[in-house]
């Protein structure tokens, strides 16, 4: 079952960009695998998910500061009610917004 979650903040690092539009969550696993060269094995999708969500909803965030850290200048960063899609090795959540959220 996909995993949900309310409101809360997490943390992003860098700046403030969303995901190239047009894509899904699994092309976006696939850019991380195929592009960057990232093993496979460092990335676990949630049971359930959906893999066919519009990357204009999707964004990486951790849940911890000195993760976001590692991308750039850590800031917070609120939600509200929202899906876990993938996690990474590297403390970090490939997570759905809900449609029209900015």
């Amino acid at each position: 079952m996909a995993e949900k979650r309310s409101s809360r903040s997490y943390w992003r690092g860098g700046p403030d960009c969303s995901m190239p539009r047009g894509l899904t969550a699994r092309d976006v696993l696939n850019y991380e695998i195929e592009e960057l060269g990232n093993d496979p094995s460092e990335y676990e999708v949630v049971p359930g998910a959906d893999l066919d969500i519009a990357s204009e909803r999707l964004r990486w965030v951790t849940e911890l500061e000195s993760d976001a850290a590692e991308y750039g200048e850590p800031w917070e960063f609120g939600v509200p009610e929202h899906e876990v899609i993938a996690r990474d090795r590297f403390g970090g959540l490939l997570i759905a917004l809900p449609a029209g959220w900015r």
